[in-house]
């Protein structure tokens, strides 16, 4: 078999086959097994080509249109995984973006912070699916009152837009 195509709107199925011409009382089975399978009022059109009269053109385009398919199929493959990935790494780079910010930020409310670090990563509990978690290191010349740190937490959670944070205190060393 070269090609198979089924139109199930106008119910033909369209075969072209290699090969030695099929006869008629095979072509009579196969109409008969149409109706066994509920294809009833189902076409079939059979092109045949003996391997003698084979058209080595027809044969040439088919198989070029094929393989014109086919390529055309995995390179929107490829292109959806290409966005797939830049969108991933624009959602990484608006991190790495905000960073900034966000240390500028902290420490214009709170001088005695002096270092900030901002990160992403991934949190592991037992019996839990890993989460994502962003992660903010505040690092200060004294030790931040508890009231502080909740303040900082807020507003962290509300600059990131994120309720998945994990935020650590150094202060006074």
């Amino acid at each position: 078999m070269a090609d198979t195509s089924i139109d199930p709107r106008k119910r033909v199925i369209e075969l072209t086959l290699i090969g030695e011409p099929l006869g008629a009382q095979v072509m009579k089975d196969i109409e008969a097994r149409l109706s066994m399978a509920h294809l009833d009022s189902t076409r079939i059109v059979i092109h045949q080509m003996g391997d003698n009269r084979l058209d080595i053109t027809a044969l040439r385009s088919s198989l070029l249109s094929d393989l014109y398919r086919d390529s055309q199929q995995e390179l929107r493959k490829k292109d959806e995984q290409v966005q797939s990935l830049q969108k991933q790494l624009e959602q990484r780079d608006a991190l790495f973006l905000k960073a900034r910010d966000i240390a500028d930020e902290l420490r214009a409310q709170y001088p005695a912070v002096s270092r900030v670090v901002v990160s992403e990563g991934i949190a592991f509990q037992d019996g839990a699916d890993q989460k994502q978690m962003l992660q903010l290191s505040v690092i200060s010349a004294r030790p931040l009152a508890a009231e502080e740190r909740k303040r900082i937490d807020n507003w962290f959670r509300v600059r990131t837009r994120s309720d998945d944070v994990l935020l650590q205190f150094e202060g006074g060393k």
